[in-house]
């Protein structure tokens, strides 16, 4: 079982227990989290992100997040924004499901980093190559299925009813900008079944086969070393 530790930048109060309760709840494999609750805005005002340690060169901005004063070894970063960080107490349920959608991303990260990579590769392009017809995350499936094991670990601490309850007063505060998956969530059923993303993400992705990998390879002449297209050495096997 992973371990996971705390940078409570926000200085937030902190259930231990409850936090242990989420981690157990969620089977991830043997490595080291940190858990950062930050004092700041995301990058790309995300709400939470995962980050792999692996990886960390192609994510820069999560740098200085990730590398707290008094933690130094860890395999996956998972970080929550400043303004959910705040929110936590208001809408405890809510908070629980982002942490553990953002654990469902740190279990691939810790079980097939090469998933994470090719779900990665494919958010980052898919709307470009769809000429627009995705253009946002929670359409993807990857997205999706983490969403749905937040939503099972929640459930785990939480009643459904809550969780509902909880979204849709964060629906209906003027400052929401996220109401289509707010929306969306509301009719996913809870799942911790991760087993056939792969499949998934191949049969989603497969109609964009040409214009991801035109996409991918143009990124790479531009970018090199510097873009995770750099670790892909064949295209084509994405998408067997």
């Amino acid at each position: 079982m992973a371990t996971i530790r705390i940078e409570n930048k926000a200085n937030i109060e902190i259930d231990n227990n409850h936090l242990t309760r989420i981690v157990t709840e969620a089977t991830l494999p043997p490595g080291e989290l940190i858990l950062v609750f930050n004092d700041a805005p995301l990058p790309d005002s995300n709400q939470g992100t995962c980050v792999p340690r692996a990886l960390l060169s192609f994510s820069r901005s999560y740098a200085t997040i990730c590398r707290g004063q008094s933690i130094s070894n860890w395999d996956v970063c998972i970080a929550i924004s400043d303004r959910y960080c705040g929110l936590q107490a208001q809408y405890p349920a809510y908070f629980t499901y982002l942490i553990g959608h953002e654990l469902g991303h740190a279990k691939i990260c810790l079980l097939d980093i090469a998933l994470h990579i090719h779900y990665c590769l494919i958010q980052d392009h898919i709307k470009g190559a769809s000429h627009n017809e995705i253009a946002q995350w929670y359409e993807l499936p990857h997205e999706r299925c983490f969403d749905r094991f937040g939503i099972y670990l929640c459930e785990k601490l939480y009643s459904r009813s809550q969780l509902n309850l909880e979204i849709k007063r964060l629906i209906a505060n003027p400052d929401c900008k996220d109401h289509e998956r707010l929306h969306m969530m509301l009719s996913l059923d809870a799942s911790d079944v991760l087993d056939h993303l792969r499949e998934e993400i191949i049969r989603f992705s497969l109609p964009f086969k040409s214009a991801l990998i035109l996409s991918w390879k143009k990124e790479r002449q531009h970018l090199g070393d510097n873009s995770l297209t750099s670790l892909i050495a064949d295209y084509e096997a994405l998408f067997e």
